[in-house]
């Protein structure tokens, strides 16, 4: 699916192709289901639904206002680097700026590079776009896999000449992370947005004078450890199984 036209755009009178917010390339669902009546007042179904699809996108966006275009942060879609061998590269890399707090990041261009270098090359989306502009939600998040069951059973109730039902119902919502902690686990990104602007090179006597600076934000400032692998597990909701009970009386 394709729109024209985007908040993360070049400048912001430009029309850009790019993927909606709704993007989904692949989708799989299947469901079976079986219902039994027996011994005159009683019926059991057992519904299963298995469902497996991306997470999610996401667009790789600079933390910052880098075009200047006074729309916000985070909303500048990212250039990826091809050369990030050593400190004189693509682009300018610069320590953390952490604007005078206790954090203070002591890294050299160099490791900052390697570490860039590492964080870029584990990416399936980036590895694969070196010398390009990131597209607009093009980074697609890995499958989740999600199977739910439902179990109905009834009591057929006769009063007078009327058939009456009652029905108690039991869901288990993501019934794999019931049976093990590492199943049914959504996950989401780390980061979208790793390289952080620091201004522009001012000093004259550097060759780099003019040129945009960005510094390879941490995932854990305060141990100093930066980002590593482009997903992390979502803890939320999505993916913790969960159980529903409900009693309906059907009168007929």
């Amino acid at each position: 699916t394709l729109i024209i036209g985007s908040a993360l755009r070049p400048t912001p009178n430009d029309d850009v192709t790019s993927y909606s917010n709704f993007y989904q390339p692949d989708r799989v669902i299947a469901q079976a289901s079986y219902r039994i009546e027996y011994a005159k007042h009683f019926a059991t179904s057992i519904g299963l639904v298995f469902e497996a699809a991306p997470a999610g996108t996401g667009s790789y966006t600079y933390s910052g206002d880098v075009n200047n275009d006074g729309t916000g942060g985070n909303n500048d879609l990212i250039y990826i680097p091809k050369d990030v061998t050593n400190g004189t590269g693509e682009i300018v890399l610069v320590p953390v700026n952490t604007g005078g707090g206790t954090i203070t990041d002591t890294r050299t261009p160099a490791i900052i590079w390697n570490q860039l270098n590492a964080f870029i090359n584990q990416d399936s989306y980036m590895s694969k776009r070196r010398g390009e502009y990131a597209e607009r939600n093009a980074a697609v998040l890995p499958f989740y896999k999600k199977l739910d069951i439902n179990i109905t059973q009834d009591f057929y109730l006769k009063t007078g000449k009327n058939k009456h039902t009652l029905r108690v119902s039991f869901d288990i919502i993501n019934v794999g992370n019931l049976l093990n902690r590492n199943w049914g686990v959504v996950k989401s990104f780390s980061t979208s947005s790793f390289l952080k602007y620091e201004g522009l090179v001012t000093n004259a006597s550097d060759p780099n004078i003019g040129k945009p600076r960005y510094s390879f934000l941490y995932q854990n400032a305060n141990n100093q450890i930066p980002f590593a692998n482009s997903y992390q597990d979502n803890t939320n909701s999505l993916s913790r199984w969960q159980g529903q009970l409900g009693v309906r009386y059907l009168f007929n």
